[in-house]
């Protein structure tokens, strides 16, 4: 079924509207390959943080209006997106769904509070012709002896401050959820990993934070191997994916990703798909 464009309409300035238009076109042909690959047989999943989705906190303004159909036109490319850093207000998802069409639907978290946190949202954007909810979701609380242990600053009794270890749970929560496409049953997670900097402390809690997230999967995995299969003796297949902050594939952030047995793909691995000045 086509875009809801019909909005489009309200654009009152006519150079706008014709700029729109032409954007619009010009994207869906850049998309030629991926719509191509669309069949019963196919399943077309992404993931893309679309950057302070849109709260405006960062003062560059908010998103004009035309802009909502250029992110509906990339996402009706496939059949399920990850979206990471949706914000407090809904507002704007639910316009972008709207013009997605009738036959899209959303599941989004709750708000991520604390400093790390940032007030943002996990969301998946899904096709129902192709993709549906198996009505089992949930955000990923690491057990005890797994936190990610970072440092803070806290003045003591003497009124001074000294940094301390603290244990915390992951920045952002990540969000599971299971789907099924076809005879396809899987569970997919989104995160958005700590940034935090280049270096020192806070990049060990990027690496830590990677760390600790694969070994929870790993272990999850080995359990529904031994227990939880349906009744074709097949397992859950679990898909880690979203924002990682990996500083390049040689690097440690790469290797925490990388331990446990996850695997990527190579079609999708490095400079394969990296363009200069790109992030991985």
């Amino acid at each position: 079924m086509a875009l809801n464009y019909t909005g489009l309409r309200r654009i009152r300035d006519k150079a706008t509207r014709k700029r729109c238009a032409e954007r619009l076109l010009a994207i869906r042909k850049s998309l030629k390959r991926i719509h191509d690959r669309k069949r019963d047989s196919s399943l077309l999943l992404a993931t893309w943080n679309i950057r302070d989705f849109d709260s405006n906190k960062f003062k560059w303004g908010p998103r004009l209006e035309e802009t909502f159909y250029y992110l509906a036109e990339m996402i009706s490319a496939f059949d399920l997106v990850a979206l990471q850093e949706v914000n407090r207000d809904l507002k704007p998802l639910r316009t972008l769904v709207g013009i997605l069409g009738r036959e899209w639907d959303y599941l989004v978290t709750d708000v991520t509070e604390g400093s790390g946190g940032n007030n943002e949202r996990m969301a998946y954007v899904f096709n129902t012709e192709k993709v549906w909810f198996r009505k089992i979701a949930g955000e990923v609380v690491l057990p005890s002896g797994q936190l990610i242990v970072s440092q803070k600053t806290k003045k003591n009794k003497e009124g001074v401050d000294e940094t301390v270890d603290v244990e915390q749970q992951l920045a952002r929560s990540p969000y599971l959820v299971a789907f099924q496409s076809g005879w396809f049953k899987f569970s997919l997670c989104t995160v958005h990993i700590y940034f935090g900097s280049e270096s020192g402390a806070q990049l060990k809690r990027r690496i830590d934070e990677i760390k600790e997230l694969v070994k929870f999967f790993a272990k999850r995995q080995d359990e529904e191997n031994k227990q939880t299969k349906d009744r074709l003796g097949n397992v859950e297949n679990y898909i880690l994916l979203g924002d990682f902050n990996v500083v390049s594939p040689e690097h440690k952030t790469m290797q925490a990703l990388k331990s446990n047995g996850f695997k990527v793909p190579a079609q999708i691995d490095g400079e394969k798909v990296r363009s200069e000045g790109q992030h991985f």
